[in-house]
């Protein structure tokens, strides 16, 4: 089963404000400001892997007080959509985009064992545009790349699996701070769902 539309979706960032419990768990009082920080400034100049380990172990630590948040966000607005979830990833996925740093190698996620029929949800804690965001294909094997814009209260659902995708360096003065999860629907999409049709 394969879904390689790519849709966005918007939530009350009121009701599901991560952004805001992760700069209290990180420290910060703006995420997209985080390389600026004086440790993650000083492993600026190192290698990538050990700051963005700094963060994305601070979240984990601090996802016993997110997972609440969390599963609420993922069965009250995503589970609706597709008339149920029958199983998603849990703890999500912590990615820090650093300002002037790479980030992923672009690939499908099946290249990595993930079954088709599970579909990505990339959640955004920052605005993203450019070469701070994630670039995706329009659909298999085109490789047309484009970077995804959202502003914080969006969300982007996506056929990972199939669509292939990644980062490139950010030039940007904007860090990207996100996360992200595969999840298997219980159909397709449900009657009714308003989603918005990435055009592209």
């Amino acid at each position: 089963m394969k879904n390689t539309q790519t849709f966005i979706i918007e939530y009350d960032q009121k009701i599901y404000d991560f952004s805001d419990m992760a700069c209290q768990i990180l420290g910060v009082d703006e995420l997209h400001k985080i390389h600026l920080r004086d440790d993650i400034h000083r492993l600026n100049r190192g290698p990538v892997a050990e700051q963005i380990e700094v963060c994305r172990s601070a979240l984990a630590e601090g996802f016993r007080e997110f997972a609440e948040l969390y599963d609420a966000f993922v069965t009250e607005v995503i589970g609706p959509l597709y008339g149920g979830i029958i199983s998603y990833q849990r703890p999500p996925s912590f990615r820090f985009h650093y300002s002037g740093r790479g980030s992923s190698a672009f690939h499908r996620d099946r290249d990595y064992g993930v079954k088709c029929g599970r579909l990505n949800l990339w959640v955004p804690l920052t605005r993203v545009w450019g070469d701070n965001s994630l670039w995706i294909e329009s659909e298999e094997g085109a490789e047309d790349y484009t970077p995804t814009e959202l502003d914080y209260g969006q969300a982007l659902i996506f056929d990972g699996a199939n669509l292939k995708h990644g980062s490139k360096v950010n030039t940007t003065s904007s860090t990207r701070v996100s996360f992200d999860l595969r999840f298997a629907p219980h159909s397709m999409m449900a009657p009714g769902s308003h989603l918005v049709l990435l055009v592209r």
